[in-house]
């Protein structure tokens, strides 16, 4: 195979080492010395061939290009991936780290998810939250951002498809209101009060939950969700509560959420615990049983060891 480079003074056009352009330089040759050929070199069949030959050239080097491109943007997309790639720290059971799940799975963002262990952390959990040395932690392109409601506002501000705040400031501070309050009353209420509780203090536990969760009452009326006719931040934040309850309610053998007393917290844990991303994601409900009757035993184990040891 003949391999030369392009001549432009002589009009010839070498092969690439391909042979692809050697029908350049033929269809050249046989101009200049057409006059010389034989009448069997002239006939339609050679330069039947050599059209042919010239149009299949074309298509190969416009084939070469596409490709090119092609590869190159690949290339460019994996390494955009790669830039943009997201982590997800967490464990099996949390809460907390099922918001930002949820969240992921609304804005239709891909990411790995590395499940831990917090009773021996990895060395990059222990990295990416230095402070705090919990989950969840999601990590963007290499920057770890850690809290779930921070994280949740930093997916809604980077992903702005669907968004979860409102756009109204005063909506979106109540937003984080109500969010606040179902972490620091709601969840303590019932999980730190009536749940892990008996006797007195459990029933005392009980009348602040009860009047925790009559405020979500009066906020969900007029409503289908907290964030109006779709699920937005304060249901995820509160969306423990259309799972966690009815577990804690069969672990304790209590009820907390009747459908009489909140007719529309009850509806609302219903419609956001069967939308289809809500409900692809829930935790095994056996294994979070064993979770939650563990903690439950231990804790009454404890305060009763407590008990005892005051009395002696």
């Amino acid at each position: 195979m003949w391999t030369g480079i392009e001549d432009e003074e002589d009009g010839i056009v070498a092969m690439d080492g391909d042979g692809s352009n050697s029908v350049w330089w033929l269809r050249h040759l046989v101009g200049i010395v057409e006059c010389g050929l034989s009448s069997e070199m002239k006939t339609m069949e050679l330069w039947q061939w050599m059209e042919m030959a010239t149009i299949a050239c074309g298509y190969l080097q416009s084939l070469n290009a596409y490709i090119k491109e092609l590869s190159c943007y690949f290339i460019c997309r994996y390494q955009n991936i790669m830039a943009e790639e997201v982590k997800l720290f967490r464990t099996w059971s949390s809460p907390f780290a099922l918001r930002i799940v949820w969240a992921l799975k609304i804005k239709g963002v891909e990411y790995e998810t590395i499940f831990e262990d917090l009773s021996d952390k990895s060395p990059s959990l222990l990295q990416y939250n230095p402070a705090h040395k919990k989950i969840p932690v999601l990590v963007h392109s290499g920057k770890p951002i850690a809290e779930s409601y921070v994280i949740l506002e930093y997916i809604d501000e980077t992903w702005k498809e669907t968004p979860l705040l409102p756009e109204d400031p005063y909506e979106r501070a109540m937003a984080r209101f109500w969010a606040k309050f179902g972490d620091d009353k709601v969840l303590t209420s019932i999980v730190w009060g009536v749940f892990i509780k008996e006797g007195n203090e459990q029933e005392e536990a009980m009348v602040e939950a009860m009047k925790n969760l009559w405020l979500l009452e009066e906020e969900l009326r007029g409503k289908k969700f907290f964030g109006g006719e779709r699920i937005g931040f304060v249901d995820l934040a509160l969306g423990w509560l259309a799972n966690l309850i009815s577990i804690l309610e069969d672990v304790a053998g209590l009820k907390i959420v009747d459908e009489d007393k909140f007719p529309l917290l009850s509806a609302w844990m219903k419609d956001f615990a069967d939308s289809p991303i809500i409900k692809d994601n829930w935790p095994p409900r056996d294994k979070m049983i064993a979770k939650f009757q563990a903690l439950r035993d231990a804790k009454l184990a404890a305060a009763a060891s407590s008990t005892t040891s005051q009395c002696l």
